[in-house]
């Protein structure tokens, strides 16, 4: 694996982490803590440390993890994992309504793509 694909890893592990701890903060729990005692006592069997570092990205390591983390915080694998939300608005632009919905999931995550190699030439990685 070159350095390039090794960094666009660690960038998609690290993207998948943030957004499942913003969805932590819209469903109102402040923090891990909180949102791991909640999904534990309805039987979601994580450790307290395993749950700390999905949310630094690591990938969950089996499908207790996977579908149970997701079913407690009610967020689809491919938005969790992949990034391909289907709740990302795209502010500012009204027409969007008009398109169907796989043409508006197909359209955020080409955005979402073009934001991500946005920044990573304004970071000296060429993609």
């Amino acid at each position: 694996m070159n350095k390039i694909t090794g960094l666009a890893i660690n960038t998609l592990r690290k993207a998948a982490g943030e957004r499942l701890a913003a969805r932590r903060e819209e469903l109102g729990y402040k923090t891990r803590h909180q949102a791991w005692s909640k999904m534990y006592s309805l039987g979601v069997n994580v450790s307290y440390y395993r749950y700390k570092k999905l949310e630094k990205g690591y990938l969950p390591k089996n499908e207790i993890e996977l579908f149970g983390v997701s079913r407690f915080f009610e967020i689809d694998l491919d938005c969790w994992l992949e990034g391909f939300c289907n709740n990302i608005k795209i502010e500012g632009c009204e027409r969007m309504s008009e398109l169907t919905p796989e043409m508006q999931k197909l359209i955020k995550g080409t955005f979402n793509d073009f934001v991500d190699r946005v920044q990573a030439m304004e970071n000296g990685i060429t993609i």
